[in-house]
């Protein structure tokens, strides 16, 4: 179970941002604490309550059905780049993994029909892991170093509808399509008979698989003139990643140079969950200068022990 809260406190000066002071926990598992979204990155993340037009789609589909009617495209880039630690080889020394810069992206369009009725279809990455240990030292004679790696996407894509249902109540709906790769190398050391011992770097490679019955459900209510609140549900998510699994074995007694077997390369599968997530959020207008944004989000992701 993972849970997080966001609060950020913005001074406003017409319809600019002049200073903004934020804090938020950050949350764990296949997702970043702030995805994208040039608004809600200055805000802690925060958007549910309030958001509309074409990011509302993956925020809250509810602001679909924007206060003005109209088109809008929203394009974004969210350029992440981090490294991660951890005791890996035989000596259990804590390694560094490579840093590498992705680009989570995110393309929707969205239209306000009339003063009721809006949708909007598009294209987002929703989570996604990459760590990569490519050089590990394990000690065994022949010098093979074994790769140890997580490379992992979930792509979305997406199509809402938002309703007005009354001057302070907005709905929406929006069906997901969820498409997940990845790649896996792992090591464990072997026991090869004869008392020897030797590492195995199993390879998975190529998973992937798209789960098409998928929702994100939300709504905004206007507390009162100066006070909105928003609320969102994520459905979970279950993968059955299919691709090939090989990769090698490397005793500590084989000579240097010499040849490591191949592992045989087999059909593999791998079982994940994008887990269920809920999100609630608040805007409220303390005066001319301060807003105060607030949102709690929920991920159970205690429905992930492992990757099997």
């Amino acid at each position: 179970m993972t849970g997080m809260i966001r609060i950020a406190t913005s001074v406003v000066a017409g319809a600019m941002v002049a200073t903004l002071i934020s804090a938020t926990a950050e949350a764990a598992g296949f997702e970043k604490a702030i995805t994208w979204g040039g608004r809600s990155a200055g805000v802690a993340g925060i958007a549910t309550p309030y958001v509309q037009g074409a990011e509302a789609l993956y925020f809250n589909p509810a602001g679909l059905a924007a206060d003005k009617t109209g088109h809008t495209l929203s394009f974004n880039l969210s350029p992440t780049s981090s490294a991660f630690k951890g005791p890996i080889n035989n000596a259990n020394t804590e390694v560094t993994s490579e840093s590498k810069l992705l680009l989570p992206f995110s393309l929707i369009y969205g239209n306000t029909i009339d003063e009721e009725f809006g949708f909007g279809v598009g294209v987002f990455v929703s989570g996604g892991a990459n760590a990569s240990f490519p050089d590990l030292e394990f000690g065994t004679a022949s010098g093979y170093k074994p790769e140890v790696k997580t490379d992992l996407s979930l792509v979305e894509v997406s199509a809402g509808v938002g309703y007005k249902v009354s001057d302070d109540l907005k709905l929406g709906l929006a069906w997901r399509a969820v498409m997940a790769q990845a790649d896996f190398s792992f090591v464990q050391r072997t026991l090869l008979g004869a008392g020897h011992n030797g590492v195995t770097n199993a390879k998975l490679t190529g998973l992937k698989d798209t789960q098409y019955l998928a929702l994100r459900a939300g709504a905004q209510y206007k507390l009162s003139e100066a006070t909105e609140l928003g609320l969102t549900f994520r459905s979970e998510v279950n993968f059955e990643a299919k691709g090939t699994a090989g990769g090698q074995v490397s005793s500590f007694l084989t000579p240097a140079g010499a040849a490591n077997p191949p592992l045989t390369t087999n059909d593999a599968t791998a079982h994940t969950t994008f887990p269920m997530a809920i999100n609630l959020g608040f805007k409220t207008k303390c005066d001319e200068t301060w807003n105060l944004f607030g949102e709690y989000g929920f991920a159970q992701y205690s429905r992930i022990g492992e990757i099997v």
